[in-house]
């Protein structure tokens, strides 16, 4: 047992460890919902400070984000990533991404955060196929059916399926509606979101459950008004199983049958470049665009920098986006730029806007309270909902940064490098500084700037309010 355990890492620690990952590790780890689990998992270990936990922790953890969760499609991801919490952890100990002790103290291996970032661009169709048939034929299989291909991407137990019916909701007219009612064992279609346009969706293999579940009562609604759980497994099933077979085609893969033989393919080759992007998949850049968006105003040229996308491309996104009324026009700027952000009355994630509003400031009075700072003195209803949800990133990157990493540490030598010299001679009178600030009521930004968090534009902007304050007070 110790000699095969050496062995495994060994491995890892060669530049074969994804092989070694891959062969143990089925590719619905990239799906959504778990790549986020194993981000909240990778965050959870971040901002506590340490590179240990336990699976009640984590658990604890994830109960409290589902309570706290105003959100019912947020909440109900959260539930479902619950019972799997348990073999995720035991399938990333075997891969050798995760260690734990008798005492089930569990503590990551040195290839965990490249794990992370790894399944973090597999967004493709495509991608999942390849990793699905290394998979596969690593377990010892020459030849498999689309079924076999879906069962190890996007498997859903038909509980699941069950329960996301019951639960599945809309938000119309300020609060969250049902889609459905159940009546013996058929559902009735009670609303159906409309969506937008067929270019904003995501391919149905790696669309949210959620998604999916929408998609198949749009498609039954068509030439029905009721249904059993089995149309809609039937659905999805039959969905998912088409695009598996347009990449088996594209991969040239031979078909007798229904099974799909792997014959004297390299699938060692398939795993390679599945981080390198190609082409974008329908829909990535429309999502990509919101997310940026829902955090501030950007202009076309900003978006084309930040997303690589191409720029034609991307302008048809944006006019996309537009017509669906999912973004509208914040503003102009020089050389006639126009800058966009989401529209909050129309939001693309079906939140109302006061109820997104309120769970925000809860959040940040929570991690206020969590970096033991008193509570904001500013109300915190006058910010824009994207302006919080910016603040949020910030505070949660520099709550992430308080670690003793050793790459961390290196990083905040070459900030104070950088930024320090400048920093201190604007700060040399430390106690005028503070009554400036506690007069223009922002008392504990100077505090905030002595915690020396590894930020370096919580360094500059800090600098440039304090010359401004400093300049203030002269006047004075």
């Amino acid at each position: 047992m110790q000699q095969t355990i050496y062995c495994l890492v060994l491995c890892l620690k060669t530049a074969e460890w994804k092989q070694e990952v891959l062969r143990i590790l089925p590719p619905y780890m990239a799906l959504k919902t778990l790549r986020e689990i194993i981000l909240h998992l990778w965050l959870h270990l971040a901002a506590v400070g340490k590179e240990e936990f336990t699976f009640k922790e984590l658990e604890e953890d994830f109960r409290n984000a589902a309570e706290k969760s105003v959100n019912p499609i947020v909440r109900g991801e959260y539930e479902r990533c619950l019972p799997v919490l348990s073999d995720l952890l035991e399938v990333l100990v075997r891969a050798g991404l995760l260690v734990v002790d008798q005492k089930g103290v569990y503590k990551r291996r040195e290839h965990f955060n490249e794990f992370w970032y790894f399944i973090s661009h597999i967004l493709s169709v495509e991608k999942l196929v390849k990793w699905g048939i290394y998979y596969l034929t690593k377990q010892g299989k020459t030849f498999f059916t689309p079924e076999n291909l879906v069962e190890v991407i996007a498997p859903e137990d038909v509980k699941n399926i069950e329960k996301g019916l019951s639960d599945l909701v809309i938000f119309e007219d300020g609060e969250w509606k049902r889609v459905l009612e159940k009546r013996n064992e058929r559902w009735i279609i009670k609303k159906i979101y409309p969506y937008t346009s067929p270019s904003l969706l995501k391919p149905f293999l790696i669309s949210d459950f959620h998604n999916k579940l929408l998609f198949s009562i749009q498609v039954l609604s068509q030439n029905r008004t009721e249904f059993v759980t089995e149309d809609v497994i039937k659905l999805i099933q039959l969905k998912e199983q088409e695009e598996v077979e347009r990449v088996l085609r594209k991969l040239r893969f031979k078909k007798h049958r229904n099974e799909w033989l792997t014959g004297r393919k390299n699938v060692d080759a398939f795993i390679e470049d599945l981080e390198s992007p190609l082409r974008l998949p329908r829909g990535w850049i429309e999502v990509n665009c919101l997310n940026l968006l829902d955090r501030g105003s950007y202009s076309w040229t900003e978006l084309v920098e930040i997303t690589k996308a191409d720029p034609s491309t991307l302008s048809r996104s944006l006019n996309r986006l537009k017509k669906a009324k999912v973004i509208i026009l914040k503003g102009e700027g020089k050389w006639g730029r126009r800058y966009y952000i989401t529209n909050c009355d129309n939001c693309p994630f079906l939140t109302d806007k006061e109820t997104c509003k309120s769970a925000l400031i809860s959040e940040i009075e929570s991690m206020m309270r969590e970096m033991k700072m008193p509570k904001p003195t500013v109300d915190l209803k006058h910010f824009s909902n994207q302006v919080l949800k910016r603040f949020i990133d910030l505070i949660s990157e520099i709550k992430m940064d308080r670690t003793e990493k050793t790459d961390v540490q290196e990083f905040r030598q070459l900030i104070d490098a950088m930024f320090g010299p400048s920093l201190l001679l604007l700060l040399e009178d430390q106690e005028k500084a503070k009554v400036i600030y506690e007069k223009y009521g922002v008392k504990y930004a100077t505090e905030l700037m002595e915690k020396e968090y590894p930020m370096p534009y919580m360094y500059s902007s800090a600098a440039k309010k304090t010359t401004r304050l400093l300049t203030e007070e002269k006047k004075l």
